[in-house]
């Protein structure tokens, strides 16, 4: 189109029409001008396809992220209620008259057991956005809000389930001995976990072990057990509001899906 335009002006200037020539000459000026802004037009839409696309994938990859912290929020709640029952059960052995070594060691192993788990969101994507400088690629704002409220707001309940850990941790430090909480007893009666003894060693042990907790460490464990139900009941209600955060977050990011398929 240019070169038809140049002939025809050098065409004009041949036959000294002026006056026509600068008309052409400014034509093909603004035809320029025009493929020019047409470019950088086609390269704008080109880049912000491009980053609508790099937002969406991070979007969908933050919500792959959250719906693992359902899965793992569901999975503690279960843990959590069958802590519960076990303790339950717990208590009303060390409130018989003569608590038996072995049930309840046993009771309190199985209510005990991974206590110190607790709940790890999911953060690799977050992560990588931010570490990457790519925090901008996330135009809605009320996304990127919504995530620094979630990660910051589970960083604190995780905290204060730590802190509650640690807390039923120094009461085991009132114990003297443990000889009769019927721990040992509950160990050495799991095949899965007393295979470091072999069986006469085993069967002597549980022989010296005494049958019953004495009057002393019963009072202690009771203490210990009341105290270690209290923080699993708190556990439950931090549980409950690191379920809903993870529920708001889940449905903040499913919308931006869906509303972007």
């Amino acid at each position: 189109m240019i070169k038809f335009f140049r002939k025809i002006r050098y065409g004009l200037m041949e036959k000294n029409k002026t006056g026509k020539y600068f008309k052409y000459a400014i034509g093909e000026i603004v035809l320029v001008v025009i493929g020019i802004l047409i470019a950088l037009q086609i390269n704008n839409w080109n880049e912000n396809r491009k980053g609508n696309a790099q937002e969406q994938a991070y979007y969908q990859l933050l919500l792959d992220e959250i719906k693992q912290d359902k899965e793992q929020i569901t999975k503690l709640k279960a843990t959590n209620q069958n802590r519960i029952k076990n303790i339950n059960e717990a208590l009303r052995e060390i409130q018989r008259e003569k608590p038996r070594t072995l049930a309840f060691g046993q009771k309190w192993l199985r209510s005990n057991r991974q206590h110190t788990n607790i709940f790890q969101p999911n953060d690799a994507a977050y992560s990588d956005i931010k570490s990457s400088g790519k925090l901008n690629i996330i135009k809605d704002k009320i996304v990127t809000k919504a995530l620094n409220a979630y990660f910051t707001n589970i960083t604190n309940y995780t905290e204060v389930i730590l802190t509650n850990v640690n807390l039923v941790d120094k009461h085991y430090d009132k114990l003297e001995t443990w000889f009769d909480t019927g721990v040992y007893q509950a160990y050495l009666s799991d095949p899965k976990r007393n295979y470091i003894f072999e069986e006469d060693v085993k069967t002597q042990l549980l022989t010296d072990m005494p049958e019953y907790i004495s009057e002393i460490n019963k009072q202690k464990l009771y203490d210990i057990v009341i105290t270690f139900s209290l923080i699993i009941a708190r556990r439950a209600e931090l549980i409950t509001l690191i379920e809903k955060e993870v529920d708001i977050m889940y449905e903040i990011l499913e919308k931006k899906c869906t509303t972007n398929d």
